[in-house]
């Protein structure tokens, strides 16, 4: 597969996840003809009423991944945190470009480049964005707990 058509996938991807998310639903997105329901979604996820966008960054070869995303998936199945839609940014190809254009079609580009202008693209965590504003408000790791994950979430929202 050619790096644009990578990247044209995780974007769709992206997509699809946040718009999920913002609807409670759980969506994969498996190939590149789902590119028009992810665009469709794009629509749905800007009607959004989200204030703080959760924001997942995760690998497959990461250990403190498979340590955070299953605390998360409880977060995740219980009650809609109010003001808080869940996304998902995946660094499984380690490709920068891909990862980051993926960013910016969530809207969470710059926040994300401003995390990890420093010392680069970090997995395992959860990122606490403000929507409105791009800063990051929170930075949250595999030490917490499901209910500490969603009382930082929730005091995220509303704020």
């Amino acid at each position: 597969m050619r790096p644009s058509s990578i990247a044209s996938v995780a974007i769709a991807a992206l997509v699809v996840v946040l718009a999920a998310a913002c609807s409670g639903e759980t969506t994969e997105v498996t190939s590149p003809e789902t590119t028009a329901r992810a665009e469709a979604a794009v629509v749905d996820a800007v009607k959004s009423d989200a204030k703080i966008a959760a924001v997942l960054v995760r690998a497959d070869w990461c250990s403190s991944c498979k340590i955070i995303e299953p605390k998360l998936d409880v977060v995740r199945a219980g009650a809609p945190i109010r003001g808080v839609s869940h996304l998902t940014l995946d660094y499984t190809a380690r490709d920068e470009e891909a990862f980051y254009a993926a960013a910016d079609a969530a809207g969470v580009g710059e926040a994300i480049r401003g995390a990890f202008a420093r010392d680069g693209v970090t997995t395992g965590i959860v990122l606490l964005v403000d929507v409105a504003s791009g800063a990051i408000v929170g930075d949250l790791r595999k030490s917490l707990s499901s209910e500490e994950l969603a009382a930082a979430m929730s005091a995220a929202g509303e704020a």
